[in-house]
């Protein structure tokens, strides 16, 4: 649905400049930087499509960019979230993921809070099957959330973020065990700084939840 959207954006922007062209009766440059972007989210929805079938619903508002030199000293993991980095406010969760390329996108948010604690699961794919935990960073993955997945109820002013990565076939179909798990691991009160977490992640004794390719971390308000 979004990619059909996408695409009648692009034909509707093109449309109106040649009408206003011809109602002028003169010649009419268009921006090419508005181009350029346009076609560029077009072709990223579609590449993600045709390599990944079965996903969930590609979040297109999403962005991915290579990491800054002074940036790289925040993170010791691949899906690290880490404070002061990625940010609460009363509204939003803006974050920031670091990767190992450039193909990945963020698919789906749950909410797997406790009854003391705010968190989230955040799933990310590259559309492969590959294991990337271990590559080196070398992107960072950007996203706005509305805290309304949350019903706008933020406990201790603070909320837990668990960033899975996984393709989206293997991700649908335990859908339901991941989440429990993700749960069941919240609920359990492990410390969650932005080390340690990953820490207890890779640790943890899941059957779905695959902690060698997630991790995570806590943003503050």
């Amino acid at each position: 649905m979004k990619t059909k959207f996408l695409k009648l954006s692009v034909f509707t922007f093109f449309l109106l400049v040649f009408l206003a062209c011809n109602d002028a009766k003169n010649s009419c440059e268009i921006e090419q930087a508005e181009i350029e972007s346009l076609t560029k989210k077009l072709d990223s929805v579609v590449k993600m499509k045709s390599s990944d079938r079965q996903n969930s619903e590609v979040n297109i508002l999403s962005s991915i960019r290579r990491i800054k030199q002074n940036e790289v000293q925040y993170y010791d993991y691949n899906y690290q979230i880490v404070n002061n980095q990625s940010k609460l406010t009363d509204d939003t969760m803006e974050l920031k993921v670091p990767v190992s390329n450039e193909n990945f996108r963020h698919h789906n948010t749950f909410d797997i809070s406790s009854s003391t604690r705010s968190a989230i699961l955040y799933h990310i794919s590259d559309g492969t099957i590959d294991e990337r935990s271990n590559n080196p960073i070398t992107h960072i993955l950007e996203d706005n959330l509305y805290n309304t997945i949350l019903n706008d109820v933020i406990k201790n002013d603070s909320v837990i973020v668990l960033v899975i990565n996984d393709n989206s076939t293997d991700f649908n179909a335990n859908r339901s065990a991941i989440l429990n798990e993700a749960r069941e691991f919240i609920a359990t009160g492990v410390e969650p700084t932005s080390i340690s977490l990953c820490e207890a992640i890779k640790t943890a004794d899941f059957d779905k939840f695959r902690p060698q390719e997630a991790c995570g971390g806590i943003i503050v308000k």
